[in-house]
């Protein structure tokens, strides 16, 4: 439908799923599928995927990649699920969970990209852009700022 209205654009388009034991895990519907999510996820290891496609509307071109990172949850009470639960916040999450969420603050550790547990993933946004020629500054301090983490790009 964008392409229509500027087909000489490129169109960025991301999204996020969480993986465990083969099953694919959305975001939440009601607070009963989010409480059942991050009761599953508690004290597990899980996949954070973050895929990221650019189009060149005129010329139908596309990149895609995807940001993969493994993800430990720490071992929280379900006193603090219902209070999770109960911001509003999981139900636009994958997983039903933000890393970033300051009170929650679910996850022990990740092996990979913080900013794809986010949801978009700066070192693979820019990875596309950069198959249609657009170049940036140095992106470790640009994705630490976003983040206010490390850069996953800092380490390569």
């Amino acid at each position: 439908a964008v392409a229509r209205y500027a087909p000489r654009a490129l169109i960025l388009a991301a999204d996020t799923v969480v993986t465990l034991d083969g099953d694919v895990l959305g975001k939440p519907a009601t607070p009963a599928e989010a409480r059942a999510m991050l009761t599953r996820l508690r004290g597990r290891t899980h996949r954070v995927l973050s895929a990221v496609t650019v189009l060149h509307a005129e010329s139908n071109r596309r990149y895609t990649t995807l940001s993969d990172t493994a993800v430990l949850m720490r071992p929280y009470t379900p006193a603090e699920v219902d209070a999770y639960i109960a911001t509003g916040d999981p139900f636009d999450k994958a997983g039903g969970y933000a890393i970033q969420h300051p009170q929650f603050s679910p996850v022990a550790r990740i092996e990979g990209c913080y900013a794809g547990v986010v949801g978009f993933p700066v070192g693979h946004v820019a990875e596309a852009l950069a198959h249609f020629g657009v170049t940036f500054p140095p992106l470790a301090p640009l994705c630490a700022a976003f983040t206010g983490k490390p850069c996953c790009l800092a380490t390569t």
